[in-house]
């Protein structure tokens, strides 16, 4: 059981094969899927993984939030836990177009 979150990470394409060692070395390779995204801003990654036990405490999260804070300027981490509340956060968030939006539809 446990706390389960949605993690998303978007890092400036500089930053990919960085990130790629990272997650490699915890082996988390294959917990999170990755697309290229480009705009008139830059060239980007953007990683998601669903249903993570993504907790402060443990070394994998320390890591990459770590790595994420380290080059703020170009990546940011936003979690949504499974009660749809944010769960997570590291790096500049605004700069990298990265926000949460809850609404009610009926």
């Amino acid at each position: 059981m446990g706390y389960r979150s949605e993690i998303f990470i978007k890092i400036d394409k500089s930053l990919e094969e960085d990130l790629d060692t990272l997650l490699k070395e915890y082996d988390l390779t294959s917990v999170f899927s990755k697309e290229d995204d480009t705009d008139e801003w830059g060239s980007y990654v953007k990683y998601e993984g669903d249903w993570l036990k993504w907790y402060s405490s443990y070394k994998d999260v320390i890591a990459i939030e770590s790595f994420i804070e380290a080059n703020r300027d170009n990546a940011a981490l936003l979690g949504i836990g499974e009660d749809g509340a944010e769960s997570a956060r590291a790096g500049d968030i605004d700069t990298m177009g990265m926000y949460i939006v809850s609404r009610i539809e009926w």
